[in-house]
């Protein structure tokens, strides 16, 4: 995970969120003790960089510009982008995901 995304070696512990079952539900994520314990996961990792828009670390994007710049990509990169988007868990529910949903249809495959 850290390759994929480019995070450097000393940014792990802040970029990589990890959970494991002695500890409490992280913020963002309520219910996720039980969800692993019913399932009998012992470790779960994800991504937590932080925003970036435009280039700009820490920029959170309003919805009007995440739109645009979605409707402005063109042939391979707006491909990838609508795949990622996509191939996203339904789980991650969150309001631009709504909006793209509404806006272009990428919906979860």
């Amino acid at each position: 995970m850290r390759d994929r995304e480019g995070i450097l070696l000393r940014n792990i512990e802040r970029d990589i969120g990890v959970w494991r079952p002695a500890a409490a539900n992280p913020n963002g994520v309520p219910g996720l003790t039980d969800w692993a314990a019913g399932r009998g996961i012992t470790a779960v990792l994800w991504t937590a960089l932080p925003p970036k828009f435009d280039g700009r670390n820490g920029e959170v994007a309003q919805m009007d510009q995440v739109i645009a710049y979605l409707e402005g990509l063109i042939g391979e990169e707006r491909q990838r982008a609508e795949e990622y988007i996509r191939r996203a868990p339904p789980q991650i529910a969150t309001n631009y995901r709504r909006h793209i949903e509404q806006r272009l249809g990428w919906t979860p495959i």
